[in-house]
Order: structure tokens, then sequence, then C-alpha cells
């Protein structure tokens, strides 16, 4: 969240975090997971207007890890991210492979 919270403040954007100290370690790529989050904050502080909100939040979901990013922003058109389709990045064209 530090990383973010100048851009925040400038875009006058409410940022938070519920992350329950109970949680078990991760076995991931630290790297890239931090990248990824990275992003995943950035954007939706970039997207979301003034006095909006963006909240990550961590929680223990089907026997893993769930990690969520939530905002007040301007969202994904549902055409362009049909139930069960997975995320879609902005400015990507539906016929394009997902990551």
């Amino acid at each position: 969240m530090r990383l973010v919270e100048a851009q925040a403040e400038k875009g006058r954007v409410e940022l938070s975090e519920v992350l329950p100290a109970d949680l078990p370690l991760l076995r991931a790529d630290d790297r890239r997971m931090r990248q990824i989050i990275i992003n995943l904050l950035f954007n939706a502080v970039k997207f979301t207007p003034q006095r909006g909100r963006v909240s990550v939040s961590v929680m223990r979901k089907n026997g893993g890890l769930a990690i969520e990013v939530r905002d007040t922003g301007i969202g994904i058109a549902a055409r362009r991210n049909p139930p069960g389709h997975g995320a879609v990045r902005p400015g990507r064209k539906p016929d394009q492979p997902q990551i």
C-alpha cells in the first residue's frame, strides 16, 4: 500500500486494507506476486475518481488464499468481462488470450 499512497493522496482516494494476522505463508514467486498486487493497486487508484475508495484484502478461501482488490472506479463493462471468464485488462481485445 505504501507504494500507491502518494498517488492516492494526489487523487484524493481513500486506501484501506484487511490483512488478518493469522494468515499462513504463501508459497509463490515473491517478486511476481508483489508486481501483480502493485499493478492492481496502481490501476485501481488510477481509475478511481476523487473521494473514491480502494481496498485490498486477503482471506482464506477453498483451502488457499484469495487476494482481493476493490475500488469505486469506473469498472469494466459486463460484456467485456462475462461471468466465469476471468479478469480482463483495460484495453485488451476480447479475442486476445489472457495471461
